[in-house]
């Protein structure tokens, strides 16, 4: 039975998007040491681990979930893995399910490239490196005992050896601005600047000529926002996006509508243009440039035109 959604929550945080860094296929092996353990010799009884993870976005980017299949020693394991954040902990959550009945739930942390999730008796810790192409895994259990155990030791590889495919960076660009619009529309102006450089640079289509960094960016939205009596809408229409390496940009049509409290109807379109990097494990927009026509006969802006 599906139950109603209460959240109020509209777009993925910053903190969701973290998880970007998991997104795609992984080869995986190593070790297991979990069957007939001894703890005087925890490694003895290690057993070859070799399969496969792949990570992929539910529909809203707030859950990842990460489908695996391994062989371990004699033992097939097919699991499915749900990730998210949970604003209310401030923390990671993992919900885990395989097919001997196993299903842990585990919260979560990061620092820096290094993830740990950790439950009643098993913890791990997940360590990126080489540009986030390589994933170190060490899982830890009690094994019905007080000490810590080494349960497993694991290395991944991304399957396309890079960071991300392009698509996977198309795809990563892309659900950031499905963010942006969906912020716009709540008026959650943290969201509205959660995906932005603290050196960001901004072409706005109001005054000044160029505005600097992510505070101007949102005192900005702020009052932009406040300006409003009604709540905004927010359309991005033809969105293109292009990417190479840790570079990326995009542009669209942006459509926006609402009712200002002067009592001013506002229904436009304009031009917007957004340049993104990748800085350690994010895509983070570093340039956003928004602009409308103008007559040269009149010298005004043309805010009347709809594509």
């Amino acid at each position: 039975m599906t139950e109603p959604s209460t959240s109020k929550s509209t777009s993925p945080s910053a903190a969701h998007r973290l998880l970007d860094v998991f997104v795609g296929t992984w080869r995986v092996g190593g070790h297991s040491f979990g069957e007939g353990q001894q703890a005087d010799n925890p490694r003895a009884s290690a057993v070859p681990w070799k399969g496969e993870q792949t990570y992929d976005w539910l529909p809203g980017g707030f859950f990842l979930r990460n489908r695996g299949h391994a062989a371990v020693g004699s033992r097939t394991l097919i699991s499915t893995e749900i990730v998210g954040y949970d604003k209310a902990k401030a923390g990671y959550l993992s919900n885990l399910f395989d097919n001997s009945g196993f299903h842990p739930d585990y919260q979560g942390s990061v620092d820096g490239d290094v993830w740990t999730f950790s439950a009643a008796g098993s913890r791990s810790r997940l360590a990126f490196s080489d540009e986030n192409r390589k994933l170190e895994i060490n899982w830890e259990w009690r094994n019905d005992g007080s000490d810590w155990l080494p349960l497993c030791d694991l290395v991944a590889t991304r399957v396309d050896g890079a960071p991300t495919s392009g698509n996977e960076s198309e795809t990563a660009i892309r659900r950031i601005i499905d963010a942006r619009g969906k912020a716009v529309d709540s008026g959650d102006v943290d969201a509205m600047v959660a995906d932005t450089a603290d050196d960001l640079v901004t072409f706005d289509v109001v005054e000044p000529l160029r505005s600097q960094g992510k505070s101007a960016a949102r005192k900005r939205a702020e009052t932009w926002v406040a300006s409003f009596a009604s709540p905004i809408q927010w359309e991005s229409r033809d969105v293109v996006v292009t990417t190479d390496g840790d570079v990326g940009f995009s542009h669209a049509l942006s459509h926006v509508m609402g009712t200002q409290k002067t009592g001013a109807t506002v229904d436009m379109w304009f031009r917007t243009t957004l340049g993104f990097r990748r800085i350690g494990n994010r895509w983070l927009v570093v340039h956003e440039h928004s602009s409308s026509p103008f007559d040269p006969k009149s010298g005004e802006a043309s805010l009347g035109l709809k594509p």
